[in-house]
């Protein structure tokens, strides 16, 4: 039996080339519910699909009859190269049937041949252990001791509560394109944990910084209350008391401070009594020599003569 028979078709859409496509159920979402309305609208009576463009990942709605067989039309409509889209298309139509066809097989391990046992596509494995795990692209099993040995690990085990990403040997040569799809998914996806991270580092370090600003502002007041609260207890304690000791200081330092003014007084009056009593002697030699040229010379008598 063809294992892509009613899983995966050839679509056309308009004067697009033929590509990789699945069928999609039109009242999944309300968007695929309009979107399929109006394509039934633009083509009248004729019987139409929804289909999911494979590699694109495009919706579209095209008409039944532009759906051919996968398998039988392989070779023909596989010719044109139509990019790196095209090629992952056909990797994702690959993946679709192996993931169905490993659903139905029995779980053995791909590498030692041996009994998985009960396995579940979501779980995650603990890294050396016999836990089982598949592979992200076509669901080959194996145990988690044996992923080093075949295959491609993407993401380790060090990230905890996240299923590791691990592609099988046989995936890793047949659908490069889907694994290097899926290592730019991860590469996207660590990076914006990172941000995330690093987001959330600086808001708690901002949020912190505001913490301490306000502590150092309400440690601040309280010094100041405090400071004025001690100055003004001081004051009332004082009171009258503080201000009659403070008087004889005040009188004792006001009559040192005018006996000293009087000191300065008695020696200005001495200095200048002695200065007056100077210049009244002088003024009096002066008066007596002027009044010895002024009187006439003495007539001399027959005594004088001898």
């Amino acid at each position: 039996a063809d294992p892509y028979a009613g899983e995966v078709f050839w679509a056309k859409f308009s004067n697009h080339p033929y590509w990789p496509a699945v069928r999609c159920q039109p009242e999944a979402n309300d968007q695929d519910a309009a979107l399929f309305e109006r394509g039934r609208m633009r083509f009248g009576s004729k019987p139409v699909d929804l289909v999911l463009f494979l590699g694109s990942n495009n919706k579209a709605v095209v008409r039944s009859e532009d759906l051919i067989d996968f398998s039988e039309n392989f070779d023909t409509c596989s010719r044109k190269k139509a990019g790196k889209q095209f090629e992952l298309g056909l990797e994702m139509a690959d993946e679709i049937i192996m993931r169905k066809r490993n659903e139905r097989a029995v779980p053995n391990c791909s590498v030692c041949k041996d009994e998985v046992g009960s396995w579940d596509v979501n779980a995650v494995p603990e890294s050396g252990s016999r836990d089982a795990m598949v592979c992200d692209r076509c669901l080959a099993i194996v145990h988690a001791c044996c992923v080093g040995d075949a295959g491609l690990l993407v993401t380790g085990f060090e990230m905890p509560g996240e299923r590791p990403c691990w592609f099988c040997a046989d995936c890793v040569r047949h659908a490069p394109m889907s694994l290097k799809k899926r290592q730019q998914e991860e590469e996207r996806e660590r990076k914006k944990r990172q941000q995330e991270e690093e987001r959330e580092r600086k808001r708690r370090a901002r949020a912190s910084t505001k913490r301490k600003v306000s502590d150092m502002a309400s440690s601040s007041m309280t010094t100041m209350t405090t400071t004025t609260t001690s100055l003004a207890a001081g004051a009332d304690g004082a009171g009258p008391g503080a201000a009659a000791a403070a008087t004889p200081d005040a009188t004792t330092d006001a009559s040192r401070d005018g006996g000293e003014g009087g000191g300065d007084d008695q020696s200005s009056a001495a200095s200048h009594g002695a200065t007056n009593g100077t210049g009244s002697g002088v003024a009096k030699a002066k008066k007596r020599r002027a009044a010895s040229f002024m009187s006439p010379p003495a007539t001399p008598t027959a005594g004088d003569w001898g």
